[in-house]
C-alpha cells in the first residue's frame, strides 16, 4: 500500500488559500518541515506493512486583508492633520 502524503498535503494547502481567497484574507506561509521516516501501516488483517515515507508540514498565517477604503480615509486624515 502506497500512501502519498504529499498529494495530500498539497490538496490541503489549496483548500486553505481557497478558504482564505474566499474571505478576503491572506495565506502566507511561515515554515515547512519535510519528514522521511518508516512507518507502520496496519493492512486489511493484521499484517503490518512497513514503508518509507515522505510527510511534510507547514505554519501558515491567514489574516485579513485590510479595507483600502479606511487604509485611504486614515492616510488622508494624517496628511491633512486632523488625525486625532
Amino acid at each position: 500500500m502506497q500512501w502519498n502524503y504529499l498529494d495530500e498535503f498539497d490538496a490541503s494547502v489549496a483548500s486553505l488559500k481557497s478558504a482564505a481567497d474566499s474571505l478576503s484574507a491572506d495565506c502566507v506561509l511561515l515554515r515547512e518541515r519535510v519528514a522521511t521516516g518508516d512507518d507502520s501501516i496496519t493492512g486489511t488483517g493484521s499484517e503490518t506493512i512497513e514503508e518509507k515515507s515522505t510527510k511534510k508540514t507547514a505554519q501558515f498565517l491567514v489574516r485579513q486583508r485590510a479595507d483600502e477604503k479606511v487604509q485611504l480615509e486614515i492616510l488622508k486624515k494624517i496628511l491633512s492633520g486632523t488625525f486625532r
